[in-house]
């Protein structure tokens, strides 16, 4: 995903104060576990539970953590997934794939309600 840089006045305030209501944000998270797509297997795991969806996840090498999230904060609802960046051949810690995850959603969430900004200027995209 790239950088979006703005030349708009009052553009970073915005990114922050959707920043915050996505922090506020009532989500409800649902974990998938997933073999690759190359697998013969092609067996989901689903869990309401990111504990046992760890457990799973980090059992099996190969093994793909997604999440999908419906949230809703003041008139705003959406929905989106996300997937867990790191591979499960190396350790991680149940805390540290939680705080990517939860932070992978407050992204998610506050790019949504940023995108739902009227705005007539043009944004441009930069390479990451």
């Amino acid at each position: 995903m790239g950088k979006l840089r703005y030349s708009i006045p009052g553009v970073n305030e915005e990114i922050d104060a959707c920043r915050e209501m996505a922090y506020d944000a009532i989500v409800n998270l649902t974990y998938f576990v997933t073999e690759p797509l190359s697998s013969a297997a092609s067996q989901a795991h689903i869990s309401r539970s990111l504990t046992t969806a760890f457990e799973l996840w980090s059992n099996a090498p190969g093994r793909r953590l997604s999440v999908a999230l419906d949230w809703s904060v003041g008139d705003e609802s959406g929905r989106g997934i996300v997937r867990y960046d790191g591979d499960n051949d190396a350790p991680a810690s149940l805390r540290s794939v939680q705080r990517q995850m939860r932070s992978k959603v407050v992204r998610e969430i506050s790019e949504r309600l940023f995108e739902r900004i009227p705005r007539s200027e043009k944004v441009e995209t930069i390479a990451a």
